[in-house]
């Protein structure tokens, strides 16, 4: 099973995105890059943020990228940008990313009319995301920490 965020749930996720009719027909048209940032959350094991980079052609994914290097988003035509308890939400099919935006839970840069032209694609791309059977960082089994295994606890 694919950790959410890794390089093997990014994998998953573009098969499933490139073995869909309905997202290769939402998907018409496009040719680019679109980015996906997960900011880090100490809290849930990730220390810094993750960037995933996605190219596309005419409704399948071509190429991905995913690390933590922030040039994984230049010259992306959007950039999807939330904290990572908010893409486990989308994921888990708990928040529509449309609505996510449209509430400032998700921040979305980019030229608005051509965001808007692709929000399907969008919505097909996460209820993929929901069919992926994902475990989250935030719920792995955690390494007790030095001090903790010194003290035996």
């Amino acid at each position: 099973m694919p950790v959410f965020p890794s390089e093997d749930w990014v994998e998953a996720w573009v098969a499933l995105a490139n073995q869909s009719a309905a997202f290769e027909a939402s998907g018409r048209g496009w040719e680019g890059a679109v980015a996906l940032v997960v900011e880090a959350d100490a809290d849930a094991g990730l220390r810094e943020a993750l960037y995933v980079r996605l190219e596309g052609r005419q409704g399948k994914w071509v190429g991905s990228a995913f690390g933590t290097s922030s040039a994984l988003v230049e010259g992306a035509i959007f950039v999807l940008r939330a904290p990572y308890r908010r893409w486990k939400q989308v994921i888990r099919q708990e928040l529509n990313p449309i609505k996510g935006v449209l509430q400032g839970k998700i921040e979305i840069q980019g030229h608005l009319p051509v965001i808007l032209k692709w929000t399907k694609s969008i919505l097909i791309l996460a209820e993929l995301a929901g069919q992926i059977e994902t475990g989250f960082v935030d719920e792995l089994p955690r390494e007790p920490s030095s001090r903790a295994a010194r003290d035996g606890a």
